[in-house]
């Protein structure tokens, strides 16, 4: 306390100009030295249960996701979000954006009543519901419903987080693209993706699709840059929330980017091979630089005085 009523009479001594350079100083060195590595790191073991498929999907799970289901309060359920800084996305979490849509999918779709965020999901081995998760490119789930441990990590057939999709179906609606996930799911994981918003897009037929090729350079949470290959016009579906705030380019060209089976983002690839890049440039964020550039001015104007 004595310490804290020196500093503040030190500053009361000094000019203003004087006074606004320690008072960042004393802010900067506040940050870095107390909020530097803050938050320590957890012991893998606290996180993890012992079982044997841990290392296989710590190692192999490359851009797929996790799914974590069961009763929150069973001492076997891994919780939301625990497996983060290991580098694997769970779909309860805050590494896939959680928005009302993405709410609405799971509500609709696996007849809970409240998202995965929030509770579990009480029958998630069933086939249907192993098959939206494999849609949002899940490669392993998790669940306390299986006595043996050895059991409590599924890996599911696929997963594809960015692919080609040749077979069509445009809708009008966010609801008639609900309701067409739910019924034409099989042809969703095959060659199918669903567009809406009354974006007809000219796809001719493609006999030779065994040759698509789709390969994540680098994925960051601002920029995502995808190389493709394809014989024929296809559409790139990017299995990552759709947002306003996201711009897409081809080749350094922009393109429109149209809503993929009611949650994930899609841009129309014509034959041949291409640099596809998605840059998360919202408007809100554009705004919060000029207003704080803005706010800034007075103090700089104050230190040059």
């Amino acid at each position: 306390m004595g310490l804290f009523i020196a500093i503040i009479n030190f500053i009361g001594s000094m000019n203003l100009k004087m006074a606004l350079i320690v008072i960042i100083g004393l802010q900067f060195i506040d940050l870095f030295v107390f909020g530097h590595n803050y938050n320590p790191q957890i012991r893998e073991g606290w996180i993890f249960p012992s079982i044997p498929l841990l290392s296989e999907m710590h190692h192999n799970i490359g851009d797929c996701r996790f799914a974590g289901f069961g009763s929150i309060y069973s001492p076997n359920t891994i919780m939301p979000n625990t497996l983060m800084p290991y580098g694997i996305e769970d779909v309860r979490g805050y590494d896939f954006p959680v928005n009302k849509r993405y709410n609405k999918f799971f509500i609709t779709l696996t007849k809970e009543n409240q998202p995965p965020l929030v509770y579990s999901i009480s029958k998630m081995n069933t086939p249907h519901i192993l098959k939206y998760l494999q849609l949002m490119s899940v490669k392993y789930v998790g669940s306390n419903q299986y006595n043996d441990n050895s059991k409590m990590i599924l890996q599911l057939p696929s997963c594809r987080r960015a692919y080609l999709a040749h077979d069509i179906i445009s809708v009008n609606t966010p609801s008639q693209a609900l309701e067409l996930v739910k019924t034409d799911i099989d042809n969703l994981l095959k060659d199918g993706v669903v567009i809406e918003g009354g974006n007809r897009v000219n796809m001719p037929s493609c006999d030779d699709t065994k040759q698509d090729k789709t390969q994540i350079v680098s994925f960051k949470p601002d920029t995502v840059v995808i190389k493709t290959f394809s014989k024929c016009k296809s559409v790139l579906v990017l299995s990552d929330t759709y947002d306003n705030g996201w711009k897409a380019y081809v080749d350094a060209k922009e393109v429109p980017i149209l809503h993929a089976n009611y949650l994930f983002r899609g841009i129309v690839i014509e034959p041949g091979y291409h640099m596809v890049k998605f840059r998360y440039k919202p408007f809100s964020f554009k705004l919060g630089t000029i207003l704080c550039t803005i706010s800034l001015m007075p103090v700089i104007v104050l230190l040059f005085l």
